[in-house]
């Protein structure tokens, strides 16, 4: 019965290999500190209230081989990328906001966006 953020600490435990925080009450976004758990395998956030973004960073965890983010309300374009290409429909199910492979959702714009540019955003 967690509730609230989670911690940006948790990015800190280095040689975590499983997260599983289901079926709480979790709400904010996935932190971004996430990321630095390289040694992560499975991860499970599913069944909270995460909004927001999946952060791109998270496609460099290498040892990820299991991931759950499904019925939560995260938006936008799933990243792409090593691990992550990896990855089914029901690992996101139940985010209606969320598109892109391999959800057969596509995102609208992607066509029309114009290319990253590094230059002034």
């Amino acid at each position: 019965m967690f509730e609230g953020e989670i911690p940006q600490l948790i990015g800190d435990l280095s040689s975590l290999k499983g997260l599983n925080l289901s079926k709480n009450g979790i709400t904010s976004t996935i932190p971004q500190s996430l990321s630095k758990l390289k040694n992560l395998e499975w991860l499970d956030l599913s069944r909270n209230q995460l909004t927001g973004e999946i952060p791109a960073a998270l496609t460099n965890l290498n040892f990820l081989s299991f991931l759950n983010l499904s019925q939560n309300h995260l938006e936008g374009i799933i990243p792409a990328g090593q691990q992550f290409d990896t990855f089914g429909n029901d690992s996101y199910e139940g985010n209606t906001m969320l598109c892109g492979l391999p959800l057969s959702k596509s995102c609208k714009n992607d066509e029309d966006r114009p290319p990253h540019s590094t230059s002034e955003d």
